[in-house]
């Protein structure tokens, strides 16, 4: 098997076939709004009004339903489908 087939195989799914929105619940949804806006873990919840773990624990929900590795997938994802200062709620 060469290089290129192991970096196909092990690359995660296209942008375009992760879930949409919908695929969140509504507190996941805010806890992605307020972090494509640029808030951080410690301002989300502030905002919130919920506990700093209560968001890790809802991002950790939506990395596994999104099935994203990191933050930085969850940002293009949130700016794919509408949300953050220019197209969010």
């Amino acid at each position: 098997m060469s290089v290129t087939s192991v970096r196909v195989l092990n690359s995660p799914p296209h942008r375009s076939t992760r879930p949409g929105r919908e695929a969140l619940t509504l507190r996941q949804t805010a806890i992605v709004e307020q972090l494509a806006r640029g808030l951080d873990t410690r301002q989300t919840a502030d905002k919130l009004g919920i506990a700093v773990n209560t968001v890790r624990v809802q991002l950790n929900f939506v990395y596994h339903t999104l099935k994203i590795r990191h933050r930085g997938e969850l940002m293009l994802w949130a700016i794919d489908n509408g949300f953050g200062a220019r197209g969010g709620r």
